[in-house]
């Protein structure tokens, strides 16, 4: 078994082996497809280090992206154990996160030593997929009801929604920081595939794609101000994302939840429960070599 960090040529077997867990690799396929192997100092780019069995195909990957965050697809334990422990030994920039199958994070957690840091948010989710096959229609056209483009929303309303978003979703605080993201996703807001729900002209319900890779789209995020939960605009909503999806060609939807209405309302478009994904997110960077 052999590790070592991938080159630009290493793209055709990376994309090889990550095919055959695409549901859980969403992430790791899009960014790939964004910018390419290595430049992790710009927008969704990243250090891809990978594992080699005795025939020198890919058993496993981690790729430390621009953000800080480590995604991880390794399903064999001890080739999962050995690339936690080169990427401990290899790391430069610090860690802001790690996210991937639960139980491939948790090894990688341990071989970090981060078990008893602080985090933002823990937590195994739910992995759910649907094929356009198995989508159940979310209801008729509602003439009170409209989608468009999140872009062509108040900002400022969109703003106080990311921010209780990023707050109840990832544990995040509403600090310089944070705010600062938001600010940006804002001022780009054409490039994100997000959309808002009207009811009557007034907004009440967001949700988008956050990543894409050939035929497939992962859902994220979901967001419902408090006030209008339990009345179906996140179905509805999604389920006029999914429909436009279908006929643009889109063949799968994937998502992860923790939220047990969330994800009955999901499993009512026809999303079936396929694995579990955690998201680990450290309070703050650490160095973890």
């Amino acid at each position: 078994m052999t590790v070592r960090v991938l080159r630009a040529e290493d793209a055709p077997a990376l994309v090889s082996f990550l095919s055959d867990y695409a549901e859980s690799s969403m992430f790791l396929l899009s960014n790939m497809a964004r910018a390419g192997i290595g430049n992790p100092d710009v927008p969704y780019g990243g250090e891809y280090w990978a594992a080699f069995d005795d025939g020198e195909k890919i058993a496993g990957v981690a790729a430390h992206y621009w953000n800080g965050n480590i995604m991880v697809q390794a399903p064999q334990a001890d080739y999962c154990q050995r690339l936690a422990s080169h990427l401990r030994m290899n790391i430069k920039r610090p860690v802001a996160g790690v996210l991937g199958p639960d139980e491939q994070v948790r090894a990688l957690l341990e071989a970090f030593r981060l078990e008893a840091a602080e985090y933002t948010l823990n937590v195994a989710e739910n992995l759910f997929s649907l094929s356009r096959e198995t989508y159940l229609p979310a209801g008729p056209s509602d003439p009170h009801l409209t989608m468009v483009h999140w872009a062509d929303v108040d900002a400022e309303i969109l703003r106080s929604w990311l921010l209780a978003y990023r707050k109840e979703a990832l544990g995040e605080d509403p600090t310089e920081v944070v705010e600062a993201a938001v600010s940006d996703d804002l001022a780009n807001a054409r490039d994100f595939d997000r959309f808002v729900l009207l009811l009557d002209g007034v907004p009440v319900c967001l949700a988008g794609f956050n990543a894409r890779y050939e035929d497939m789209v992962q859902v994220g995020p979901v967001w419902t101000p408090p006030e209008g939960r339990r009345r179906g605009y996140a179905r509805y909503l999604l389920g006029r994302m999914l429909e436009r999806a279908f006929e643009e060609g889109v063949g799968r939807s994937i998502l992860f939840t923790g939220t047990f209405h969330a994800a009955r309302a999901y499993r009512a478009l026809g999303f079936a429960l396929v694995g579990d994904y955690r998201l680990a997110i450290l309070s703050a960077p650490v160095s973890v070599g």
